[in-house]
């Protein structure tokens, strides 16, 4: 009876201190519900084809779930955005519950924070670089977009397969989003069928990472990010061993290598002995040269034919490809480079815009069993594709869709990594992504679809939107094979055309793209 007395004044009490309380919070203008409120904020999905802009509302087709579609053996990238309210959100936290589904547990998980670059010429922030998602702050009235990955291993069984990912701010409430992921039942090749050959510069990586040029931590370096490339479906020119040495043969048999360089050397012992030492291990079939750069003088093409006569020379039927973007500027009798070319090259490399300008030349190199690559750098400019950090999404995914429609089989771009310092490139591409200033000083992004990761504590590269799409692209690539070899090429291309119509005229709309992606998903799953 006491203890029930006891509890009832101790009660009165309670209660006439509260009402005290908010008394008080009444004279000074504070309502009830302002005394216990936290930052609001909200959390929404779009496609990863769209670059949210840090200060942007929400779009109107964003989703209140992640919706993914996936081969099996593929690489699926999904986008949530924060988006913080009139308070600033501090140390979030982010992770993502393993997918669940028919085969149990989808678990190869990756979480990056997009992060923001500024374009000062062109008076743009842009979102690009993509660190491991460690807690971070967002600002008031802010957004701030997390890259989901989700690796679909190769035996996963078809099915739905749903998760969540969970927001945690240690300053306001714990949120959920929905994420369902379904897996087609058919299974993406380990060796890509478009072959890509990719430059990163071995010398400007120590530099950014603190390491010793020429040391054995400056191969290992190399090696990561030749790795890193590989994992998105990109093969480096350069091996991380000299190709005449033993581990080499590791590198090369990896299903995922579709190519690699054989250093040129004017003395063709050194050549043949590289060619010889690749032939005795059965290891020739992916290597090409790659001898001389976008000839167009008479020096250049007196050049070309001088090198291409040695490699020629220890083996007619080696491969070498020359990028090239326009004609001979001197006087050749009428001949175009094809023509002058001829029987020097055997895998023919134009920039896109030039093969715009001379399909049929390159339409003839096919018929004759030759092979076509091409490739962007610095030019062309929109309204073609390309990776400068200013284009928009669809610019940095389409090209494959462009080799498959142009029966193109190769994409090749002349670095990842061009970190040059000096007055024309950049100290830091974190802070300055204008690398090629002494081109043009309003171009960024051009060579460096990659980060150095040391200033966010990772010991290798950072990957980049542009480079991730790219990803995207060449698994589509794919897609649109298996197509092609189910209902035939000119129903393929009933599916291709509503996204490109020529290099030029693309369908920028970001809702097309994942509509005709989870047609032919739909298709090739029956």
């Amino acid at each position: 009876m006491h203890d029930w007395i006891n509890y009832r004044s101790e009660r009165k009490r309670s209660l006439w201190k509260a009402l005290v309380f908010l008394a008080g919070a009444a004279v000074i203008g504070l309502a009830p519900s302002a005394l216990a409120r936290k930052p609001s904020y909200q959390l929404w999905a779009v496609s990863p084809l769209t670059k949210v802009l840090q200060d942007q509302a929400r779009p109107t087709n964003a989703w209140d779930r992640v919706a993914l579609y996936a081969a099996k053996g593929e690489s699926e990238a999904g986008q949530v955005v924060i988006s913080a309210g009139s308070e600033p959100l501090k140390d979030v936290r982010v992770s993502l519950e393993p997918l669940t589904g028919p085969g149990g547990a989808i678990t190869q998980i990756e979480l990056s924070k997009v992060v923001y670059i500024n374009l000062p010429n062109l008076k743009k922030i842009v979102p690009d670089a993509l660190p491991p998602a460690t807690p971070f702050e967002v600002a008031a009235h802010s957004n701030q977009p997390i890259w989901i990955t989700l690796i679909i291993p190769r035996d996963t069984r078809p099915g739905v397969y749903s998760g969540k990912l969970v927001v945690k701010p240690a300053n306001a409430a714990k949120q959920r989003i929905p994420i369902r992921l379904k897996v087609w039942n058919f299974t993406l090749p380990e060796t890509p069928s478009h072959k890509t050959a990719f430059g990163i510069s071995r010398n400007l990586l120590p530099r950014q990472h603190g390491v010793l040029k020429g040391s054995e931590a400056a191969e290992q370096l190399y090696a990561r990010y030749y790795n890193f490339l590989l994992d998105r479906w990109i093969s480096a020119y350069w091996l991380p061993p000299a190709v005449t040495a033993p581990e080499a043969e590791r590198y090369i048999r990896d299903p995922r290598v579709t190519g690699f360089l054989i250093p040129y050397n004017d003395d063709v012992e050194e050549m043949r002995k590289s060619v010889q030492s690749l032939r005795r291990r059965g290891l020739l079939d992916k290597a090409y040269f790659y001898p001389v750069d976008e000839p167009y003088t008479e020096p250049h093409y007196k050049r070309l034919v001088e090198v291409c006569t040695k490699i020629h020379s220890i083996d007619p039927k080696l491969r070498i490809t020359i990028p090239y973007y326009r004609d001979p500027s001197f006087d050749t009798g009428g001949k175009t480079l094809h023509e002058l070319a001829d029987g020097l090259i055997n895998i023919w490399c134009p920039n896109i815009w030039y093969f715009n300008e001379n399909k049929e030349r390159l339409f003839a190199k096919l018929a004759k069993g030759e092979e076509f690559w091409w490739y962007v750098c610095c030019d062309p400019a929109p309204p073609y594709p390309n990776y400068f950090l200013n284009l928009d999404g669809p610019s940095h995914r389409v090209l494959p869709w462009m080799g498959w429609k142009y029966r193109c089989q190769g994409l090749l771009y002349w670095n990842t990594t061009w970190w040059d310092e000096g007055k024309n490139g950049t100290e830091d591409p974190w802070t300055d992504m204008a690398t090629v200033k002494g081109i043009n000083k309003n171009m960024y992004g051009d060579g460096s679809l990659l980060y150095p990761g040391k200033k966010v504590g990772v010991d290798g590269p950072v990957s980049s939107i542009r480079l991730e799409l790219l990803r995207e692209g060449l698994q589509d690539y794919e897609y649109l094979v298996k197509l092609e070899q189910k209902i035939g090429r000119a129903a393929t291309e009933k599916f291709v055309s509503q996204l490109v119509t020529n290099p030029m005229d693309f369908n920028h709309n970001v809702d097309d793209w994942v509509r005709v992606r989870v047609a032919i998903g739909e298709e090739l799953g029956k």
